[in-house]
């Protein structure tokens, strides 16, 4: 599939935690990209992944996370996108759980604001993970959640401002963080729903993880019959 091409009206980047990176862009052509979209950028060729996005008049702003920096003296060029293989519906009802790891965890933050907008009455909960630190400060969580293990009390502060609950994984061994895979903290979210003798609503799982993280949360999921899962397919 041939990437399509957009020419950028203004840009500014902002420095995050953990060497991570916030890419403004103001795009010339009006058009709203789908949850799971590569970008990436004439003077920066690694993808990008989307973190926000809003039209505003004719214009289209994105906000993408990056790991790298773009110089300051150079124009970023245009900017180049590939949709995933698959379009994700972001459900607006029913229990959501959103998994989100590394860079992909932007579209985990595109999908809780989205979720938060349309005002869903049903539980919202998001597992994030990374293999180095966060883009963002840990903060202790105003959310109380019994599923999840008592030494995982660390949360995303601005999650927290849109009230999604969340917890962190990390094998690193960051303070308020579970110490383990995501997988396994995972896991351990099912085995407390399992025991639970009022489990019977239903959940949808939408993983925003790259390749082989999403197979070893799948794989955990298999055969539980109050759970749908579907992946983010990134077509690179």
């Amino acid at each position: 599939m041939h990437p399509t091409t957009f020419s950028i009206a203004d840009w500014q980047q902002a420095e995050q935690t953990a060497g991570y990176w916030l890419i403004s862009l103001t795009l010339t052509d009006p058009v709203l990209f789908d949850v799971g979209t590569v970008f990436w950028l004439d003077s920066y060729p690694e993808p990008l992944r989307l973190f926000h996005q809003e039209l505003q008049s004719n214009n289209v702003k994105l906000q993408l996370l990056s790991s790298v920096s773009i110089m300051k003296t150079t124009s970023p060029g245009q900017l180049h996108c590939r949709p995933p293989k698959t379009s994700t519906t972001i459900p607006v009802s029913g229990n959501l759980l959103i998994l989100g790891s590394g860079l992909e965890m932007a579209n985990l933050f595109y999908i809780a604001k989205k979720r938060q907008a349309s005002h869903a009455s049903a539980q919202t909960l998001a597992l994030l993970h990374s293999e180095q630190r966060f883009p963002f400060p840990i903060k202790p969580s105003r959310f109380i959640l019994p599923e999840m293990p008592l030494d995982a009390i660390g949360a995303s502060p601005l999650l927290e401002d849109w009230k999604i609950a969340n917890r962190l994984a990390s094998e690193l061994g960051l303070p308020g963080c579970f110490e383990g895979s995501l997988a396994e903290l995972l896991g351990q979210w099912i085995q407390y729903h399992h025991q639970s003798e009022t489990q019977t609503e239903k959940w949808q799982i939408l993983a925003c993880l790259p390749k082989e993280m999403q197979k070893k949360c799948l794989e955990v999921c298999q055969s539980i019959d109050w759970l749908n899962f579907t992946g983010i397919t990134y077509n690179a």
